[in-house]
């Protein structure tokens, strides 16, 4: 089951190929169990502006986003999580659970 939610920030250490090895996210410390799939996502724009001007890139509709499995390093529960990348850093866009 997703549940989403107000995307929420989120620390993330990255591998040498960009991928979320570690993250920080509410206080908890994750460490990604599974190889971490990278997928480009559908952004909100009309709640960013209320109208994409002609010659727009792409960046105003996409994002890039992983998909990781990590486990808690404190309690050893398991998340998933949908990551994205934006200008200001990282999000939790999503919870599966």
């Amino acid at each position: 089951m997703l549940t989403t939610q107000t995307p929420a920030a989120v620390r993330v250490a990255c591998a040498d190929d960009g991928s979320p090895r570690r993250l920080i996210w509410g206080g908890r410390r994750l460490t990604v169990i599974r190889k971490p799939i990278p997928w480009i996502g559908r952004r909100s724009w009309w709640e960013l502006t209320r109208r994409a001007e002609r010659g727009t890139t792409a960046a105003i509709f996409e994002r890039d986003m992983w998909h990781v499995e990590a486990r808690d390093v404190d309690t050893g529960e398991v998340l998933t999580l949908d990551l994205a990348v934006e200008e200001h850093g990282w999000e939790v866009a999503d919870e599966h659970l």
